[in-house]
């Protein structure tokens, strides 16, 4: 481990950042009653997007920009500014310093009152296809863990594709894992550790723990993974045919960034590419899992087939489908009633699995 710099970094707020947040808070103080006046969509099983979710959409169609039609650059930029706009003013933590770990950038969170002393510890991999997200993008959601889970949070800035395409991404994240899990990183717990992502960062998770079953070494704890990406290979399932539009995440853009991080056609069955295509004689060996996805997604069928997998083969697996949301939920607690339930429930899975008190 290497160290590089220590505050409690809080962002600076631009202009726009400031409007888009005054935007955000507008939506959040609408009663629901008014919210629901703009309309509802309700998916093909009966379940209805929440108000403040829809109306969120609704925003999106007027704006109609689509990051696969962009630059890298300035999809990066984009995603930066949407996730500021959904996740809310910065919670504060007790200490955020930035260290290296395996060679690679990671933000190491600490909740207040626990100086130096080992205490549980959450891995997180961000979201954004592989493509887009950063630390920054999901700063928010890793404090929120930080802040309510009372756990150190360690996230990791693993390189982005097309620069850096599959198994560059991997690699890095398991490179970290086995670094936390090994004892590099001061103040962790090394026998009470999980590993979380959502979308590609939960591709990730998984990945990083069918990895660690490839080469026969001990799993983390929990492996947590919301609306994870688990098959590359195909895109045809129900809900990516459904939900291909106008939820957020849409089936233009899905390609654009498989393409992106696994560019070799052979590379999409690599098990570390798409979880969902491992055998089960690695799958029986993975880290127990909470699985959670949201109703309205298109890669909400391939999440639920990962957790039906995995308990098909013994690993102990919670699976959440959370009805009234979309994809972007891990980041858009502040935003949404809804994906803050779906937070705070996940904050009491990880503090029951690592066993943290008070």
């Amino acid at each position: 481990m290497k160290f590089l710099s220590s505050s409690n970094y809080f962002r600076p707020l631009s202009l726009a950042d400031r409007i888009n947040l005054s935007a955000a808070a507008v939506l959040r103080a609408t009663p629901s009653p008014v919210l629901r006046l703009l309309g509802s969509r309700t998916n093909s099983d009966g379940d209805k997007i929440a108000p403040d979710v829809y109306a969120s959409l609704r925003s999106l169609d007027l704006i109609g920009e689509d990051i696969s039609d962009m630059p890298v650059e300035e999809a990066r930029k984009a995603t930066e500014t949407s996730s500021l706009m959904a996740a809310g003013p910065q919670i504060k933590v007790g200490q955020v310093t930035e260290i290296q770990v395996a060679g690679h950038r990671v933000r190491y969170y600490r909740p207040d009152n626990t100086t130096s002393r080992k205490i549980p510890t959450l891995v997180y991999l961000h979201g954004g296809g592989w493509v887009v997200g950063s630390l920054d993008s999901h700063d928010n959601p890793a404090r929120y863990f930080c802040a309510n889970a009372n756990v150190a949070v360690l996230s990791v800035d693993y390189p982005l594709a097309p620069e850096h395409p599959f198994p560059a991404p991997i690699n890095a994240v398991s490179d970290v894992l086995e670094a936390v899990m090994g004892g590099d990183v001061p103040g962790v717990d090394t026998e009470r550790i999980a590993i979380a992502g959502d979308s590609a960062g939960a591709n990730l998770a998984a990945a990083a723990c069918i990895q660690l079953a490839i080469v026969g070494h001990r799993q983390p704890r929990l492996q947590m993974l919301f609306v994870p990406a688990t098959n590359v290979r195909d895109f045809d399932t129900p809900s990516h045919r459904e939900f291909a539009e106008r939820h957020y995440l849409t089936a233009k853009q899905i390609p654009w960034f498989r393409d992106a991080y696994v560019p070799e056609v052979a590379d999409r069955e690599n098990p570390l590419a798409s979880p969902l295509l491992a055998e089960d004689s690695l799958l029986e060996k993975v880290a127990p899992a909470y699985v959670a996805v949201a109703g309205h997604d298109p890669l909400r069928d391939e999440g639920e087939a990962y957790a039906r997998r995995l308990a098909a083969v013994g690993v102990p697996t919670s699976l959440r489908r959370h009805t009234t949301l979309i994809h972007p939920f891990v980041n858009s607690f502040w935003v949404w009633e809804d994906a803050k339930r779906a937070m705070d429930e996940a904050v009491g899975v990880l503090r029951h699995m690592l066993g943290v008190m008070g």
